[in-house]
């Protein structure tokens, strides 16, 4: 094992027991220098996970496109385990610690991804034909009573994800227990644990904001607003339950571990209690996400008075209405730039050069070359504003075993990490968020039953 690999190997990333093959696929370092890229400066996200083709565990890698390498978000720290020594510290950890490739050897199958919602949600169809806050004003009894309702049920929503939050901690004080708790062994290059920092678009919540409106209609385009906040809190639920299930299946991990080597190894326990901590810190994130967004539907609730809408209804004129306009901020954004997929080309190209694996070598030079061919025109690349402090592109590389119908080939999710210079989201800017996650969805096929033969 030359010292390139045996440094990464050594971080605990990948079960060489499920792989099966060499120690030297497990990590594929890319070398040589890289395309820059164009127009994200210093919030360019330096790390990807890439899926090629389909959610299956064969087809997820994992990029680290700089030299610091890949890194995992702890979230907050603070958060202590009563019967534990162990704290969970927050900030940043190096997984990887250089350039490279590395396949994620992770089943992700329906995971969080692809949880956004298959249509967007709508108002009730008797405010879709109103035109000015008159309208509104005159329904005012319906009004009240749709906003009590979504208000419940975002209410509920947040309930929901605090109680997950809630179990993934007291799963997380079993793991943390399990793994300090394991006979320290020396340093091993043979046993080593899958990772999961969660693949959810976990975009900034949508904020009350400052819109530019006419007053005439300032209550309708308030109200348009309300159904992106259900649409944005229903994957806070469902991004809190993968989390769970991803400490289960490191609990399962870890015991398959002590049982079969007697304890860990020295160098793995540090990536495997990161791992716990990523997977908490996500979890916490998702009830603060939610906590935001419910109150930002306060405040767009406590604008919907009939003391409000009176005061809009009198700014009202002969040649006013049309109903609600809700523009883009521009927190979202089409990149038209293709220069990041020449990145990945140079990433997969030196992985291929670099593994002693045959097939993997195989499929990432096919991989590398299918992005190359790629035009201009067929590459689609969104970024956002992300609520981690680790930017992180997703890829999606159309299967070339779908028909072309003309769809983006390749598909960018760019999440910037927290700091970076975009406005906040409203609720338009998730609607066309989820739109562009909806095409990253369609991009793929999802995994394989466990009958299928892999290529």
């Amino acid at each position: 094992m030359n010292e390139t690999n045996r440094k990464l190997t050594a971080s605990g990333l990948l079960s060489r027991r499920r792989l099966g093959v060499s120690s030297a696929a497990m990590i594929l370092a890319a070398t040589g220098r890289l395309f820059a890229a164009g127009g994200l400066g210093a919030f360019d996200p330096g790390q990807a996970i890439v899926f090629d083709g389909s959610t299956a565990a064969e087809d997820i890698f994992a990029v680290a496109l700089a030299e610091a390498g890949y890194f995992l978000d702890l979230g907050e720290p603070g958060f202590e385990c009563p019967e534990t020594d162990h704290a969970s510290p927050g900030g940043l950890f190096p997984l990887i610690p250089e350039m490279g490739v590395f396949p994620l050897a992770l089943e992700i199958g329906e995971s969080l991804l692809f949880e956004v919602p298959s249509t967007p949600s709508t108002l009730p169809l008797d405010f879709q034909s109103l035109e000015t806050d008159c309208d509104l004003l005159s329904v005012l009894p319906a009004l009240e009573s749709h906003l009590s309702s979504v208000c419940a049920q975002a209410q509920d929503l947040l309930a929901e994800t605090q109680a997950c939050r809630d179990r993934v901690r007291d799963l997380y004080c079993q793991v943390v227990a399990a793994i300090e708790e394991a006979t320290t062994l020396p340093p091993d290059f043979s046993i080593s644990a899958n990772v999961d920092d969660g693949l959810t678009v976990d975009s900034a919540p949508p904020g009350p904001g400052d819109l530019h409106f006419d007053l005439c209609v300032r209550g309708l385009t308030n109200l348009a607003r309300i159904p992106g906040f259900l649409d944005y809190l229903i994957p806070r639920v469902a991004a809190c339950e993968d989390r769970e299930a991803a400490l289960a299946a490191l609990q399962a991990e870890v015991a398959a571990i002590v049982q079969f080597a007697g304890g860990i190894a020295e160098n793995k326990k540090p990536a495997l209690l990161a791992q716990a901590d990523a997977l908490l810190g996500s979890a916490e994130a998702q009830v603060d996400l939610a906590e935001a967004a419910v109150a930002s539907l306060d405040t767009l609730k406590a604008e919907l008075t009939e003391e409000s809408l009176e005061a809009s209804c009198a700014e009202c004129g002969p040649s006013d209405g049309g109903g609600s306009q809700l523009a883009l901020s521009g927190a979202v954004q089409i990149v038209a730039k293709r220069n990041l997929i020449g990145r990945f080309v140079g990433a997969f190209e030196s992985a291929a050069n670099h593994t002693e694996a045959p097939e993997l070598a195989a499929h990432l030079a096919d991989l590398a070359e299918r992005l190359d061919a790629t035009p201009d025109d067929r590459v689609l690349q969104v970024i956002f504003p992300s609520a981690s402090a680790v930017g992180q592109h997703l890829v999606a590389v159309r299967s070339p075993d779908l028909p072309d119908d003309g769809s983006p080939l390749v598909v960018v999710l760019s999440g910037l990490a927290e700091g970076a210079p975009l406005p906040a989201m409203n609720a338009a800017d998730v609607q066309f968020l989820f739109e562009q996650v909806r095409v990253f969805r369609a991009t793929l096929q999802r995994g394989r039953d466990d009958g299928d033969e892999p290529r």
